[in-house]
């Protein structure tokens, strides 16, 4: 299937919404459109065993970076005390960062219960983060050590490897 600009909130129920989009203004919104339908079931517990929602969002947004035309899975789990503490966000397949964990989680002071996560945080605010992280990493809080070694001493290696992983990220969630 090929990927339009467009964002699509899959439900397991089957329900496909699809908001298409020009600017990264529209974007912002869409992802907010769907953000909203999501905090309203987490926020009022509704029990669905095994529902899960898969967010895709256009290249465009990292356009003119080597993250440009990669497609990536964020999985985003929620405690039952949410929004008292954060949810984990997990890269699935784990992304070459120097902020993600082998395992793919993302380190984001955002994310971390003792640093910086207030229950007034929004799955935009983390969103926008994760997406601003991606680009623009800490490296004041290494999470990969190799990915961490090559930004700071290569960093045109670092960018050369950074988008042949989102090609490849790219032809293997396209053909999921």
């Amino acid at each position: 299937m090929p990927y339009s600009p467009a964002v699509y909130g899959i439900f397991r129920r089957k329900y496909l919404f699809s908001y298409p989009f020009c600017s990264l203004h529209n974007h912002t919104l869409t992802l907010l459109i769907l953000c909203r339908e999501l905090l309203l079931d987490v926020s009022q517990k509704k029990e669905r065993p095994g529902e899960k929602i898969t967010l895709l969002g256009s290249s465009h947004v990292l356009k003119g970076t080597p993250w440009e035309n990669g497609l990536y899975k964020l999985r985003m789990l929620f405690k039952d005390d949410y929004p008292s503490s954060p949810p984990k966000c997990k890269f699935e397949p784990p992304l070459f960062h120097p902020n993600i964990y082998p395992s793919g989680t993302v380190c984001l002071s955002l994310l971390d219960e003792e640093k910086d996560w207030r229950p007034a945080v929004t799955i935009k605010q983390i969103l926008l983060g994760i997406q601003s992280l991606l680009n623009d990493p800490n490296i004041r809080d290494p999470a990969q050590a190799e990915a961490y070694t090559i930004y700071c001493q290569n960093k045109e290696e670092y960018e050369r490897r950074v988008r042949a992983q989102a090609l490849l990220f790219k032809d293997q969630l396209s053909k999921a």
